[in-house]
């Protein structure tokens, strides 16, 4: 699952590419890639229109999902697939989302996703690396099933009641008296 803004930064592109190159390489079964999210401009739309077109099926552009429709995508779905160079890129939510719905990442080593990951979480790999991310697909075949773990490391580190326990801590670390 593709699920964010369609973008070339984001990577969108790069991740029918690297569906493309792990369909050509083989395996038991093919790989489908659901691209959820609105494009930016004309230019993507079209190439994700046409990948769809020429894609036997194996890509669907669905446009912009909403809450109810995204837990319906998190059930048919795998992993998440967000091999982003997006330059103003931070603490992608949707990746936090795909570990709370028990499913790996592949990313890239970009900003602060490998921050995000627990071990055995997903995998990351460069930007722009086609070939990485289609060997990276491969690899999430036989993935072995960690949903309780991913589901935990997000309660654990990204809940409200972990963000304001350390923002609590931060802030009683600046009430010490001055210099």
């Amino acid at each position: 699952l593709y699920l964010g803004q369609c973008s070339v930064e984001k990577g969108v592109l790069d991740a029918i590419a690297a569906v493309r190159r792990a369909n050509v390489h083989g395996g038991s079964e093919p790989f489908r890639l659901t691209i959820a999210g609105e494009c930016v401009d004309d230019h993507v739309t079209r190439a994700l229109e046409a990948a769809e077109r020429d894609s036997a099926g194996l890509i669907r552009f669905i446009g912009f999902a909403d809450g109810a429709r995204k837990t319906v995508l998190w059930a048919e779905h795998d992993c998440l697939l967000l091999p982003t160079r997006y330059a103003h890129e931070g603490q992608p939510l949707v990746v936090l989302e795909a570990l709370a719905y028990g499913r790996p990442v592949l990313a890239t080593n970009w900003r602060a996703i490998p921050t995000m990951l627990p071990q055995g979480g997903g995998i990351l790999v460069e930007p722009g690396n086609i070939e990485a991310l289609a060997e990276a697909l491969q690899q999430l075949a036989t993935w072995p099933d960690g949903a309780p773990a991913l589901r935990r490391h997000v309660e654990e580190n990204f809940s409200l009641a972990r963000h304001v326990e350390k923002l609590a801590a931060a802030l009683r670390s600046l009430d010490a008296p001055p210099r």
